[in-house]
């Protein structure tokens, strides 16, 4: 190979890695993918036919997930007019540390902000685990519904019903598959949790979908790469979708950054899943 074609290539690979480097730190973390999922079912009827579901996850409030794109996810969120609102968990970039009256209550407000009409689900993180009960007040404070192992039925019509199973996250925190034994298998059934490994112990539970972050589908993902470190909690199922047993996996990339302002191959995203009947 001639000492031209040699540069060439060495030139082309450097501008590769410089515009991926440019797009990772400066385009990327200001991005906001809205990504659309239709979940068909014999279990959806005409009721529950075209009812939507905002999903969005590892917000991780503070340095790099800002004001202005907290201001920006609640205008697109509200924008889809959801019926349901659930968050995956992970809320502050640093759960432990203290936050002003100020910002605590931009969060509460622009938090409660988000509407639909049959409610707003939430479950906690690992990071949350580092305040759980600041977190707990500040989302319960702006009207979400935080559930610990716990399963709700949203009652859509009397014909029409959605089972939300928040299951606690598996990293540091005790969930309890064992719940999903009492679920009623003729409805819809959901579950959220914030760590994605736990899919090997719920497959199989009569349950239909998971929502799971964690992960963040590497936040900057390079294939090969990121098999070498993972972090607990997403060892196993680290990105995109899973399916065993009739129950998907869903991984979110979540909508925050952690411990450094940059993404690649993993936008920030707000997913909408949407009824279908089959």
């Amino acid at each position: 190979m001639s000492i031209k074609k040699i540069a060439i290539i060495v030139l082309a690979v450097l501008s590769l890695i410089t515009i991926s480097y440019i797009n990772a730190t400066k385009a990327n973390p200001n991005q906001l993918k809205v990504r659309q999922e239709t979940l068909r079912s014999r279990k959806v009827n005409e009721d529950l036919d075209g009812f939507l579901i905002a999903y969005f996850s590892d917000m991780s409030y503070g340095d790099f997930f800002d004001r202005k794109k907290l201001e920006r996810m609640t205008e697109t969120v509200n924008s889809f007019k959801p019926d349901l609102i659930i968050f995956g968990g992970d809320l502050l970039e640093k759960a432990e540390t203290p936050m002003s009256q100020e910002e605590r209550d931009f969060l509460q407000e622009s938090l409660r902000s988000l509407y639909a009409k049959y409610g707003k689900y939430a479950v906690l993180g690992d990071e949350d685990m580092a305040s759980q009960e600041k977190v707990t007040n500040i989302l319960e404070d702006a009207q979400f519904e935080v559930l610990n192992n716990e399963i709700r039925v949203v009652a859509v019509s009397s014909q029409a019903r959605i089972n939300i199973i928040g299951l606690n996250n598996s990293k540091n925190a005790d969930p309890d598959p064992g719940i999903l034994d009492s679920v009623d298998s003729s409805a819809y059934s959901l579950v959220i949790s914030h760590c994605p490994d736990l899919f090997d112990e719920i497959k199989g539970h009569n349950v239909d979908y998971m929502c799971a972050g964690h992960s963040r589908n590497g936040q900057v993902y390079i294939p090969l790469v990121n098999f070498f470190y993972r972090d607990a909690g997403c060892q196993k199922y680290y990105r995109g979708k899973s399916t065993r047993n009739s129950t998907t996996l869903d991984i979110s990339n979540g909508l925050g950054q952690r411990n450094y302002n940059a993404r690649l191959n993993s936008d920030p995203e707000v997913v909408l899943y949407k009824f279908s009947e089959n």
